[in-house]
């Protein structure tokens, strides 16, 4: 096995155990994969600057390692916000390699991630909802199953303020039409039931009447779909939303 195998498979059981033991979403583990990706490559193929010699075992890694890490993100100006995350992603590895015996001690134990200034959301005012549903409203007009399928998930989202990673996780059968209400999928499995405002529920309705059959694939259990049919992602909403 070469030196790229062994460091990206540790790697891989590290984010197997995040889900199965910790129960971290899918959307996280996305993340911390990227980040820990973005290291490996880093102490495989570290800068001359740098002076580190490569890794060929986790049991090299050093402090050294990790603190050059966050010199190298700063020198290439990653937003603090950044480097916060890709250091929780670290330190949270280093704490698997030190339990699982590859270090002897933890090298990121005095790793401190970047002060990140906190900034209170801004919400939209009811005439910016207003402007921002009349166009899918519009659009159903021309009969596409795209503008069904927006105004139907902008009218969810609207009604029951889930959040989007919770809306792309619906199925056609968390809509309970007669009830009123929806099954909302939430974090570690958990699940809440939401009521929805008849508007809501009628853009639901024509959405999957004479939008979604016109996507779909046989068997596709997902509420919104792409126009391949599959799942929306979160990516996908958000390039629709904008």
């Amino acid at each position: 096995m070469d030196h790229t195998s062994e460091l990206t498979l540790e790697v891989e059981r590290f984010l197997t155990s995040l889900g199965r033991e910790r129960q971290f979403s899918e959307n996280t583990i996305a993340a911390y994969r990227n980040d820990l990706t973005q290291f490996v490559d880093y102490v495989l193929h570290p800068p001359a600057e740098d002076q580190l010699t490569p890794l060929s075992s986790w049991s090299e890694l050093t402090s050294d390692h990790l603190n050059r890490y966050l010199g190298f993100m700063s020198q290439r100006q990653y937003a603090p916000s950044t480097v916060a995350r890709k250091t929780a992603a670290l330190k949270s590895f280093s704490q698997h390699l030190a339990h699982a015996g590859f270090v002897r001690s933890d090298p990121a134990r005095e790793l401190t991630p970047p002060r990140v200034n906190r900034f209170v959301p801004k919400a939209i005012s009811v005439e910016e909802i207003e402007r921002l549903m009349a166009l899918p409203r519009s659009a159903v007009e021309s009969g596409t199953p795209e503008a069904y399928r927006d105004l139907a998930m902008l009218e969810t989202l609207y009604a029951s303020g889930m959040r989007v990673s919770e809306l792309v996780a619906l199925n056609v059968s968390d809509v309970d039409y007669a009830g009123l209400r929806i099954t909302c999928p939430g974090k570690s499995g958990r699940r809440r039931v939401v009521p929805l405002r008849p508007v809501a529920l009628s853009a639901l309705s024509a959405y999957v009447e004479r939008g979604r059959p016109q996507f779909v694939h046989d068997g596709e259990s997902a509420l919104f779909v792409n126009h391949r049919g599959g799942r929306l992602t979160r990516q996908g909403f958000w390039l629709i939303l904008k």
